[in-house]
Parts: structure tokens; C-alpha cells; sequence
């Protein structure tokens, strides 16, 4: 669901963006962790929606929950827990957004894409 909307995914905010290109929020969440532009703030509304968006995934990847059995670092507490960390961490991007502050984007975007990464190392397959 992170992908473009040209992908299969949300897209990023409500409206597809020029750039079908950066038109995700895996994307989006990359390029912010490397450079806040002035387009990036342009945006600010579509990237609030997208960080309440990432919070509610986590609700339903929380409800999911780890259908397998426990295996190494593959245990339903880690799922959960990276699931709550992804919740907290988009609400903090939506506020972060919101603020327009180009500091505050960067570094709540940088969170965010770590937990994903961090998640994604154990849970390869997703």
C-alpha cells in the first residue's frame, strides 16, 4: 500500500501528484530522509494524510497480527511492537508535516523509513 498509486498502492494524500514517479509513500518517505525541498513542502497537506494513513496500517497490521509461529527474531511481541512503533511514528510525521518545518519532515521521516526498515530485515517476505 505504500507504493504509487500507478503501482497498486495509496499514492500519496488524496490527489495523485504530477509525478506519477514519486507518487508513493515509500517513495516519498526515502527522499524526504535525504533532502526537504520546497516542493516537499508544497506537499505538506498530502504528507500529513499519508502519515495518518501509515498510523492506521499500523492498527491493522497490529489486529493482523504474526500468524506464524515464533522463529529467531520472527515472534508475534516484534511484529507488534514494530507495529506500534510505525502507528507513533506516523502520527509524528503528520505533525511534523503539518508544521511545515523542513528539519522536523526530515527527521520524522527518517524515523519512520527506520522502523520500516528494521521491520523488513525480519520480515523479509513482506
Amino acid at each position: 500500500l505504500f507504493k504509487n498509486r500507478n503501482k497498486g498502492g495509496l499514492g500519496l494524500g488524496l490527489k495523485p501528484l504530477a509525478n506519477p514517479t514519486k507518487d508513493g509513500i515509500e517513495v516519498a518517505l526515502r527522499d524526504l530522509r535525504k533532502e526537504v525541498t520546497g516542493a516537499s513542502i508544497k506537499q505538506a497537506e498530502a504528507l500529513e494524510t499519508s502519515g495518518y494513513w501509515i498510523a492506521a496500517l499500523a492498527e491493522l497490521t497490529i489486529a493482523k497480527g504474526w500468524s506464524e509461529k515464533d522463529k529467531g527474531l520472527k515472534t508475534k511481541k516484534a511484529w507488534a511492537d514494530h507495529g506500534e512503533d510505525m502507528g507513533s511514528l506516523g502520527v509524528a510525521f503528520a505533525k511534523a508535516a503539518a508544521s511545515k518545518k523542513p528539519l522536523e519532515i526530515k527527521s520524522a521521516a527518517d524515523k519512520l523509513n527506520d522502523n520500516c526498515n528494521r521491520c523488513h530485515s525480519i520480515y523479509k517476505e513482506l
